[in-house]
């Protein structure tokens, strides 16, 4: 009796071990999403901010990729009180043809009521 009790109780600590760690990989997983989604509805504040970095470039305007795009600040100070504006500072890995790194941009983009607005960005160092 005692050696099913002691196996019962091993199987319900291995279930509940296997319960935890899936759902902190869900965690993980929603909040990577949450994040990939953010930066994608940024995709065209992105887009021009990158054409007028690259304005000069010989080759155009790069291409870039989401999943190698990080949010590098968002301002969480309401810019124009409740439900006003706030920032998002992203940076960006820009690259022509197979994935070849063109440099790294840094862009702020504010995001109001009325839209998305470019308001800095910052050419950080060529690749």
């Amino acid at each position: 009796m005692k050696r099913i009790l002691v196996s019962i109780c091993i199987s319900v600590f291995i279930l509940f071990l296997v319960s935890v760690s899936v759902q902190a990989t869900e965690k993980e997983n929603a909040n990577e999403m949450f994040k990939y989604a953010l930066i994608r509805s940024l995709g065209s504040s992105i887009d021009k901010a990158l054409a007028e970095i690259y304005k000069d470039a010989p080759k155009g305007v790069p291409q870039w990729a989401g999943w190698d795009t990080k949010i590098i600040n968002i301002n969480i100070k309401q810019l124009h009180g409740v439900g006003g504006s706030y920032e998002v500072i992203v940076r960006v890995h820009p690259y022509y043809g197979p994935h070849i790194g063109n440099g790294i941009d840094e862009i702020t983009i504010r995001i109001a009521s009325d839209g998305q607005k470019v308001t800095d960005f910052k050419h950080i160092r060529d690749v």
